[in-house]
């Protein structure tokens, strides 16, 4: 090889390792879509979008804070954090912590937080992104969709987004599932937003859980609710269905507010001030197959005319219920209405339909309070004649219940005494009850925290009957100094939809070091001198006369027995 030779080969090869190491940015652009690595290849999540191509995928890495606001005009990108919760991207309250200025963005496994007064994600007009496994905090919105549509937003944790958690604006065909919202002012509002799905959602300790307005065919399936104001509220929408929602604990657990043809169906209203309500709501719209159970209202219509209401359960409730002078035309037949207090109400010129003729015959709803008979065996009561209309309403009322409810409840926990010494018995009396309209066996178990107490099982309790279980917890072994929770539970018999009040938490035992009176976590002269101001009965008599706390032994007196315990036990500490 002749030296120039020699010389052109050596520069190229310098040339080649020169260009290796320069940094990313200075090298040719690439001519297919790869992987960046952000801080690898480029300091911040906005250069390497501004230097990505179509097809691109973006990993950021975690364990650091990305302080940006980061702008995406890029098509078919994606954007994936290493690890949700400590891959954090704050927008610092400056302005959207990402904005979307194009289709088809993926965004994952980040913690977005601080957006403030503007949105964790926001996208305008485009859309057809999925928004996953993410953490969004301390934001306006959570999640904003402004015309954008056809977007995927699965498994994120919406928390403490002051708006709203998710929030679309004239935007359809979305997939909103599986997320987890909460202290919000809504949850996830929709907005003259047609055709999305609203899925398997879980929000809680917002003032409205799910808010559709003016937004029309729109499924929202199985969410599980619980806000301070309303839990699924539709208003002014049309043709929508409400399905296998659970809403809890609300001011009003499921409200449509105007609209027709909408279907409310299969949902378990439980505890709420008003479990279904419709206020102006008229034509086709239909309530069926749902249970109102231990709200005050179950079923309320004020103003809502020409509605369906069939195969529903409303069951201890206040009001089964109740419809205002101005709810008429509505048809409500084969329901059950179970131990509510006052089962129906009707106003004065209210005027509804109470049964369904079929071939021939009416037949109304199921009353458990019915006390009448059937004479002609078409199970539907017709005498004496002078118990109908039952609650001034139903003239066919039927004989067995429309369907089957199975639903076991804990009602009551009490505990005495409050206060024990480490080694003493605590009565735990548990009430639990057959709220369902079959026969039931279930077990109870009762609890100090998570550990068991005991177990009793319930033997073929009759529907609406109540038993009365007693337990004993020793407390012998148990650690002295400590406040404990304690809960019953009932297990969940089969073909249960109600699990909510299965178990119930009331009270607390302390449970004390044995001598330590006074409760500070040791056994010494106060505890004594506690002995000789309730000393009792005399003589002398103490001056502060007798105290169960003081009694140790609980022999129903206070004396030398008791200083005896003290002295055995002296300087004690748990």
């Amino acid at each position: 090889m002749k030296p120039s030779s020699m010389y052109k080969k050596a520069i190229v090869l310098i040339i080649f390792a020169l260009l290796a190491m320069l940094p990313t940015q200075f090298r040719t652009a690439r001519a297919s879509p790869g992987t960046i690595y952000v801080p690898d290849n480029y300091q911040t999540i906005q250069e390497a979008v501004y230097k990505s191509l179509p097809g691109d995928t973006i990993i950021v890495r975690a364990g650091r804070i990305y302080y940006e606001n980061v702008i995406v005009n890029q098509s078919n990108l994606m954007l994936k954090g290493e690890n949700s919760a400590t891959t954090i991207v704050d927008g610092q309250g400056i302005d959207n912590v990402f904005t979307l200025n194009n289709t088809t963005v993926s965004i994952s496994g980040f913690t977005i937080r601080n957006g403030k007064s503007f949105s964790g994600i926001e996208a305008p007009t485009f859309g057809n992104h999925q928004i996953l496994d993410n953490i969004l905090l301390n934001n306006a919105d959570g999640i904003k969709f402004l015309s954008s549509s056809g977007n995927k937003v699965v498994n994120n944790r919406l928390i403490d987004n002051s708006l709203t958690g998710i929030n679309a604006k004239g935007a359809g065909n979305n997939n909103i599932s599986s997320n987890y919202v909460t202290q919000s002012a809504y949850g996830i509002m929709l907005e003259a937003s047609n055709n999305n799905f609203i899925i398997s959602n879980n929000v809680s300790d917002t003032s409205y859980g799910i808010y559709l307005y003016s937004s029309n065919y729109n499924d929202v399936d199985k969410n599980n609710v619980s806000s301070k104001i309303v839990g699924i509220y539709s208003i002014y929408s049309n043709d929508g269905d409400i399905r296998d929602n659970t809403v809890s604990e609300c001011a009003y657990g499921i409200e449509l507010y105007g609209g027709t043809r909408n279907n409310i169906l299969r949902n378990l209203a439980l505890k709420n001030a008003y479990g279904i309500y419709l206020v102006l709501a008229n034509t086709a719209n239909v309530v069926n197959e749902n249970l109102a159970s231990n709200n005050d209202w179950g079923i309320y219509f004020y103003d809502s005319d020409s509605n369906t209401v069939t195969f529903n359960t409303a069951s201890y409730n206040t009001y089964g219920i109740y419809l205002t002078s101005t709810a008429t035309g509505n048809s409500i037949y084969k329901n059950n209405f179970l131990e509510n207090t006052a089962q129906a109400f009707q106003g004065g010129s209210s005027t509804n339909t109470w049964y369904i003729k079929i071939a021939g015959k009416n037949y109304g709803n199921y009353w458990s309070d019915y006390l009448g008979q059937d004479t002609n065996g078409d199970g539907v009561g017709d005498y004496p004649p002078e118990s109908l209309p039952h609650w001034g309403v139903d003239n066919y009322p039927l004989m067995n219940p429309t369907l089957t409810v199975h639903d076991i409840g804990i009602i009551s926990v009490e505990a005495s005494p409050t206060t024990v010494y480490k080694g003493q018995i605590v009565s735990i009396t548990v009430i639990a009850r057959n709220e369902g309209t079959v026969n039931e066996t279930f077990t109870v178990t009762a609890k100090y925290f998570s550990r068991i107490i005991e177990t009793k099982t319930v033997t073929n309790l009759t529907r609406y009957a109540s038993t009365t279980l007693v337990f004993n917890w020793d407390t012998t072994g148990v650690p002295a100094g400590f406040n404990y929770e304690i809960r019953a539970e009932a297990s969940i018999v089969v073909g249960e939809t109600d699990k909510l009040d299965n178990s119930l938490t009331d009270g607390t035992i302390c449970v004390k070091i044995l001598g330590d009176i006074n409760g500070d976590g040791v056994v010494n002269m106060l505890d004594l001198s506690l002995v000789s101001a309730h000393w009792y009965p005399g003589p002398p008599i103490g001056p502060s006369g007798y105290d169960p706390n003081a009694d140790i032994n609980n022999d129903g007196a206070v004396n030398i027995l008791e200083v005896s315990i003290v002295s055995a036990h002296w300087g004690e500490t748990e």
